[in-house]
């Protein structure tokens, strides 16, 4: 829900009789529970996936077919989300303080200590990630399950999608 009334006019300035330029409209908004929006009763309310439906219903608010997307932080983890959930909708997709968990992949506790295969392999895989690109493939590894990257979403795979 928005907590103010007021919206800001987006106004298209005419440069000369034959040309319009139509500029870019941007919106800035707050995930619930942050800022200024409206906090959720329960933590259930708080995921990814509820958080990139708000993003959808809110560029359908704004009459926005399809959007260049720009994610931080958790933002980045909501984009994602939104990009595999309505790839036809994402013109392109930027994002900034992405993590592949560096130190926090490895296990905090006795019963963690069970390293598998599968761990020392992403490990191995983001100490030796040199390249954006390289890092974007271990990333994608070290936050999704392979079942779900290797889903088809329309006609692609979401690994491509997200990579």
């Amino acid at each position: 829900m928005a907590n103010d009334v007021e919206y800001v006019k987006f106004d298209r300035k005419i440069d000369n009789d034959d040309e319009v330029n139509e500029g870019v409209e941007v919106c800035a908004f707050d995930n619930r529970g942050m800022g200024s929006s409206s906090i959720p009763t329960k933590k259930s309310e708080y995921t990814t996936t509820i958080m990139a439906k708000d993003t959808i219903a809110l560029m359908d608010h704004l009459g926005w077919s399809k959007a260049h997307v720009f994610g931080h932080s958790m933002g980045k983890m909501i984009a994602c989300k939104l990009a595999a959930m309505v790839p036809d909708r994402i013109l392109s997709l930027a994002l900034l303080n992405v993590t592949g968990g560096g130190f926090e992949c490895f296990p905090k506790s006795e019963i963690d200590l069970q390293i598998d295969r599968k761990m020392i392999s992403i490990a191995l895989r983001f100490l030796k990630a040199k390249t954006p690109e390289q890092r974007a493939a271990v990333d994608l590894d070290t936050h999704y399950t392979k079942e779900y990257l290797d889903e088809y979403v329309g006609p692609h795979i979401r690994r491509m999608i997200l990579y």
